[in-house]
């Protein structure tokens, strides 16, 4: 499988457009055989807690069919980051849309506390929305409870889908290396660039080999790609063309 990881900077409420720059990524993911792109956290509408509540998405959304047909056109999985309502409240959501069938949903189980006043934790049943593939959103790559669970499916790889300043990129770096030792798989980190509610997304994305050493990441500022391919251990770096 070769996964695409679309570091791009969108923009708060805007969401014609972010869906937009969504699909030219998608373009360029395919045109690189990509398998599967993922997208950083609450990338459809930016991370913008306070706005949540007025640009909430449902799964039958309207506004999702072009992402959908993207999807069943060029045989990629999209995994792109909203605010999805739930019975319970509004969720932290990785909609993974699968050609040709229904989209798969991965929720933030655990919450910062900040995000608490705003979003609501829903479980899933596993912390694999793909075959032998775990994923966490942001701050769960730091949970201990997180980590064991992912540990116990012993995946091939670990994607991590953020929204991180500056130092939490640095943090992030320390704890992935870890757990790629730990689970003996590489881990891929997609964040964003650019403003977004109080802070500013620092870029960075990287992809780390199963004893933790890091193979390629982009710089903190630039609309990139990094494309891995897990059957040769091969990564590759970029522009994006949008």
């Amino acid at each position: 499988m070769k996964i695409a990881l679309a570091q791009l900077q969108t923009k708060a409420g805007s969401i014609e457009k972010n869906i937009e720059l969504h699909i030219a990524c998608c373009m360029q993911a395919a045109s690189l055989d990509a398998d599967l792109i993922v997208f950083p956290e609450l990338s459809i509408t930016n991370y913008e807690p306070v706005l949540a509540k007025e640009i909430a998405f449902t799964l039958t959304d309207s506004r999702l069919q072009p992402l959908q047909l993207m999807s069943n056109t060029h045989d990629l999985i999209i995994a792109a980051g909203l605010p999805l309502l739930t019975e319970s409240g509004i969720a932290i959501a990785s909609l993974f849309f699968l050609p040709n069938k229904l989209p798969v949903v991965y929720y933030k189980t655990y919450l910062h506390a900040d995000e608490l006043p705003f979003f609501v934790p829903v479980a899933n049943t596993t912390v694999t929305p793909l075959p032998a593939i775990a994923f966490a959103i942001c701050y769960e790559l730091s949970v201990p409870q997180h980590a064991a669970a992912v540990a116990l499916l012993q995946p091939k790889l670990y994607i991590a889908s953020v929204a991180k300043t500056h130092n939490g990129v640095i943090e992030s770096k320390i704890r992935l290396a870890q757990l790629a030792k730990q689970n003996k798989s590489p881990v891929l980190f997609v964040n964003a660039v650019g403003p977004a509610d109080n802070f500013v997304n620092a870029g960075g994305s990287f992809i780390m080999n199963k004893e933790g050493v890091l193979q390629i990441e982009l710089s903190t500022d630039t609309n990139g790609m990094l494309i891995f391919d897990n059957f040769t251990d091969t990564c590759s770096c970029h522009l994006l063309q949008v």
